[in-house]
């Protein structure tokens, strides 16, 4: 993933939104937050082998960031999901480096109060938790089976789903049959 990242900027490549290098790079998103998620879910010792191989990709991603950035025009950085998880992977495996993946842009929905409030929701009560009857499931969002689309796009589905009433999401990787109590 690392060299790939690297031959972006190398090879001086350019594209444009909805191009079919842009959806490949979309594609490549999605590839890097499964194997990504895999890791987390794996529970690797954490280790200097490994570290190096996660600092790799974030400053891949980084110079990749950078050479889009630098363009004139600039160009829109496609690995946005990519980078969140390589910097989640990066706090979760290497604690000591939360304060350097603090400092990158987090996903902020702003979701208008009166979009959420215009909703009657019913809930249930989970535990200590009150929570919406309905969710919104995203399994395997990021899964090329499903399709694969930028993080711009996917942010703006869940924004529309939102103004749907669909307030809860639930983004699991695996999932078993729960039916909440009537």
């Amino acid at each position: 993933m690392e060299h790939f990242l690297q031959a972006i900027p190398q090879a001086n490549i350019r594209w444009s939104e909805g191009s079919e290098l842009a959806m490949l790079f979309a594609k490549f998103d999605g590839d890097v937050v499964q194997a990504v998620q895999a890791l987390k879910e794996s529970c690797p010792e954490p280790n200097p082998k490994l570290l190096d191989s996660v600092k790799g990709l974030v400053a891949g991603l980084g110079d990749c960031r950078r050479y889009c950035a630098d363009l004139q025009p600039s160009l829109p950085f496609p690995f946005v999901r990519a980078t969140r998880q390589v910097y989640d992977v990066l706090v979760v495996l290497f604690p000591e480096y939360a304060a350097t993946a603090n400092g990158t842009k987090k996903l902020e929905l702003a979701i208008p109060i009166k979009t959420v409030e215009k909703h009657a929701m019913e809930t249930f009560q989970l535990g200590a938790f009150d929570v919406p009857r309905l969710f919104n499931g995203l399994w395997q969002l990021s899964s090329p089976s499903w399709g694969s689309g930028t993080a711009q796009s996917q942010e703006e589905a869940l924004l529309r789903a939102v103004e749907y009433g669909l307030t809860a999401t639930d983004m699991a990787d695996h999932y078993v049959s729960i039916i909440a109590p009537s």
